[in-house]
């Protein structure tokens, strides 16, 4: 109803339709993940998280950062090392991948692009090298609690592999993990 200054009125009925909007999905911002330089072809990483407001079905796809073609990424989000690819900390030790995502609300929006960065962990490919040990080889009788000093090429630590001391025969004498 509305009226004027000499105290006319009039009313009418008005009638508002709200047109629902497709919101664009969101990555999530500030996604890392890592993976070791040797994982074989197909490793899943984990999944690019995404949000839909109206939650609809996403789609994911790589749309930059992955011009080696290292990384795959299915249309859920699973990110992979791809079929084929050889990562190599010491040439690519960090890839920052444009990661796209679109959903499939009927009213079409542009995809959203947001960057995830995968960290490659360097692995140790040269195995150390035993340089000496003592007792000297070719030693007639060394007693079972004798002590053995061991001389390698780099730092052995515990736990990060194993080493086999073997008797002239080739038959396992002690092994240290």
């Amino acid at each position: 109803q509305v009226s004027d200054a000499l105290g006319r009125t009039s009313q009418a009925t008005v009638t508002f339709t709200v047109t629902p909007i497709n919101d664009p999905p969101v990555v999530d911002p500030d996604q890392r993940f890592e993976v070791v330089e040797n994982a074989g072809n197909g490793t899943v990483l984990d999944t690019v998280s995404a949000t839909d407001a109206e939650n609809h079905n996403l789609s994911f796809s790589i749309a930059g950062g992955n011009e080696s073609g290292a990384f795959a990424i299915s249309t859920a989000g699973e990110l992979s090392v791809a079929a084929g690819a050889a990562l190599d900390f010491e040439t690519v030790p960090t890839y920052v991948l444009s990661i796209s995502v679109e959903d499939d609300g009927q009213l079409p929006v542009p995809p959203s692009t947001e960057t995830v960065t995968v960290n490659v962990i360097d692995v140790d490919e040269d195995a150390p090298r035993l340089l000496a040990f003592d007792p000297l080889p070719g030693a007639e009788a060394v007693p079972n609690d004798a002590d053995l000093a061991l001389v390698f090429d780099e730092e052995v630590r515990k736990g990060t592999g194993g080493i086999e001391i073997r008797r002239a025969d080739g038959t396992l004498f002690e092994s240290i993990d």
